[in-house]
């Protein structure tokens, strides 16, 4: 992808090495391999990319479109409200953040913190009233 395109998939490297260089001057770029991804904010909010991703090494991406993952976790109960509020704290710590900092591989610590995660699910639903 290309700095400016409209994201469309969260991006997941399965295999192989990529490259990703922020427009930011004051941002390094990174390299990419196994395990890591990128460009999650497509999944909460409109986004357009702030970078460009290129390939070092052949390899693999999974992709994640927004609108199906969302027709998906729509679904259930408990994974929507996950995903709800998930995405409010997301959004919330992105909006927090410099914009001269963001990039398409915007992290937060909170985010993968223990206690935030046992939160996130813990939701206070009545699963009584769920019933259909």
């Amino acid at each position: 992808f290309c700095a400016g395109e409209s994201a469309e998939r969260c991006l997941f490297v399965v295999s192989g090495q990529f490259l990703y260089q922020p427009v930011q001057e004051s941002q390094l770029q990174r390299e990419l391999s196994g395990g890591e991804w990128l460009v999650e904010a497509c999944l909460w909010t409109e986004w357009h990319h702030l970078g460009t991703m290129s390939t070092l090494q052949a390899g693999e991406l999974c992709q994640l479109h927004p609108e199906k993952f969302a027709d998906v976790m729509q679904m259930h109960v408990w994974p929507w409200d996950l995903c709800q509020r998930y995405a409010s704290d997301f959004l919330e710590l992105l909006n927090a953040q410099d914009v001269s900092r963001r990039s398409d591989m915007f992290w937060h610590p909170k985010l993968q913190d223990e206690v935030h995660i046992k939160n996130l699910c813990t939701p206070e639903i009545d699963w009584d009233d769920t019933a259909t």
